[in-house]
């Protein structure tokens, strides 16, 4: 038969593929990493007690990794924003940001060399059911920008040369 062959590979091919399933109303936060060739998905889990993490490369290698990044609470629907640079060693440097059940900013970080860190709440104050949330690295400053529960448009930004976090509005 002609057919024989591509029915033996889409049946192969649908091994490779599994399904991710991602909550209805779920935001995603998306980052690349360039040296790896990979794609890295940030979504919050169903339950929203969590934020996990799928890793892909091409398309015919599906994914590689779907796990937790982050267990923590984090608010239903939570917007996410991500960000990535090269730290000088083998691994990457990624921050991903969220909110908070308490309605504030929200950060868990992949420290190169170390991994995954518990999570921690930035503490600033989000405008309750605010959808907006970027990030940003520029030059040696993390910049995310978020509602204030006054509900202006605000960056939170961390100097990487002189840590700790400060905001301001627009």
């Amino acid at each position: 038969m002609k057919f024989t062959l591509p029915l033996v590979l889409l049946s192969a091919l649908s091994s490779v593929y599994a399904a991710v399933p991602v909550p209805k109303g779920t935001g995603a936060a998306i980052i690349d990493i360039p040296n790896w060739s990979e794609l890295r998905i940030y979504h919050q889990d169903g339950s929203s007690t969590g934020i996990k993490e799928i890793t892909t490369k091409l398309p015919t290698t599906g994914v590689l990794n779907d796990g937790f990044v982050f267990t923590g609470a984090t608010r239903a629907n939570t917007p996410l924003a991500a960000i990535s640079w090269s730290s000088g060693k083998d691994d990457p440097e990624i921050r991903v940001y969220f909110i908070t059940p308490s309605n504030t900013l929200g950060e868990v970080a992949y420290i190169a060399g170390t991994g995954w860190n518990g999570g921690g709440n930035i503490g600033f104050p989000v405008q309750a059911g605010a959808e907006a949330l970027y990030a940003k690295k520029v030059d040696n400053y993390l910049l995310v920008g978020y509602t204030n529960a006054a509900g202006n448009l605000a960056e939170a930004y961390y100097d990487l040369n002189n840590p700790g976090w400060k905001t301001y509005n627009f």
